[in-house]
């Protein structure tokens, strides 16, 4: 039985197609009593100062401690509180798995049940007159999945959302995101000023819990709504309020890619459908992210991520993206390989 036998962390700093931005991430490295190795992403407000500082203090609870037993990390108090943490390292976990298996995590999950997982772009905050150039750009890459971030702000809400509409010219898909900005009761002037305007999916919009709206009436029966979740009981009980069409999974707010499985099958299980969600996934995290979507039949809108606004990435080969969608990769594990070099050209030191 493979046993955990290093950890190590590295910090690394990724452009995007904006010169000036950057995204961070914390990579993680899983080493096996075998030398086999296994890769993780996560994302913590940790400096990269500290990093030397977290490997000594998590190696001595993980080493000696079987890959298979997955569910161990949950005994371990670090990884009981910091969901991100826990996530990371259970990809480099699962990533170690595939490989010793030589097979790509969605053969191991069930099957591929489709090749290609069509992607949404969120649309960033600007100015109206730069909405019509940003839409162009992404449409014409075939993203046609577009999610707009809400604010709670009636006004300013229903000016961007027609401005997107005006801008698109009915060429895109639109999913809002509430963010529960709004309270139940005082929706209505929102729905109202949406009126006419196809939305696939309203996706939190109550400040209250969804299994708290459940005796209120959902004036906008033609948009289905949407609940972000973190595990598979909260998706029971949305499910017997009947509060949501859709339950959004969030990799790393689950705390790993098992139950973030577990939650779509419990969802299936309960006539839901799903949306993923790894809104800043990098490289390692968007295999995952297509790992998961690959074998998951009731996904049937576009994941959100983020890797196709990177300029870069520290995979010796960039993931496949046609159209609006990335392959799901087929190698051992996650799928993809490591750039050593581009690892240590992006580290922060």
């Amino acid at each position: 039985m493979m046993k955990i036998s290093d950890l190590e962390f590295y910090a690394v700093r990724l452009p995007q197609r904006k010169a000036e931005e950057s995204v961070c991430a914390i990579i993680l490295r899983l080493v096996s009593d075998t030398d086999a190795e296994g890769w993780g992403e996560c994302h913590l407000n940790w400096l990269p100062e500290s990093l030397p500082m977290w490997r000594d203090y998590l190696l001595p609870l993980l080493a000696g401690r079987s890959i298979f037993r997955l569910e161990d990390f949950r005994e371990i108090e670090p990884l009981q509180k910091i969901a991100g943490l826990r996530a990371g390292l259970e990809m480099a976990c699962w990533d170690l798995i595939g490989r010793v298996a030589n097979q790509p995590l969605c053969h191991l999950w069930g099957g591929r049940y489709r090749e290609h997982v069509p992607l949404a772009i969120r649309i960033p905050s600007m100015s109206e007159s730069n909405l019509s150039q940003w839409l162009h750009t992404w449409t014409e890459q075939g993203f046609y999945t577009q999610i707009l971030s809400l604010t709670g702000d009636i006004e300013k809400d229903l000016s961007f959302i027609h401005a997107v509409k005006d801008a698109s010219a009915d060429h895109i898909q639109l999913q809002l995101d509430g963010r529960h900005s709004y309270l139940a009761k005082n929706i209505e002037p929102l729905l109202q000023g949406i009126a006419g305007i196809e939305v696939d999916c309203f996706i939190d919009p109550f400040a209250e819990e969804p299994e708290a709206c459940e005796g209120y009436v959902w004036q906008a029966e033609e948009i289905p709504l949407g609940a972000t979740i973190s595990s598979p009981g909260e998706v029971v009980s949305i499910a017997l309020a009947r509060a949501a069409d859709y339950v959004v999974i969030d990799v790393e707010k689950t705390g790993g890619l098992w139950t973030a499985k577990e939650c779509a099958v419990v969802a299936q299980a309960a006539g839901l459908e799903v949306l993923l969600r790894y809104p800043q996934a990098l490289g390692l995290a968007t295999a995952a992210l297509l790992q998961l979507a690959g074998c998951t039949r009731n996904i049937t809108m576009a994941s959100e991520c983020q890797y196709e606004q990177l300029r870069e990435d520290i995979l010796s080969e960039r993931l496949e993206l046609l159209d609006g969608a990335l392959a799901v990769p087929i190698g051992p594990g996650l799928g993809i390989e490591v750039d050593r070099g581009k690892l240590e050209e992006y580290w922060l030191f």
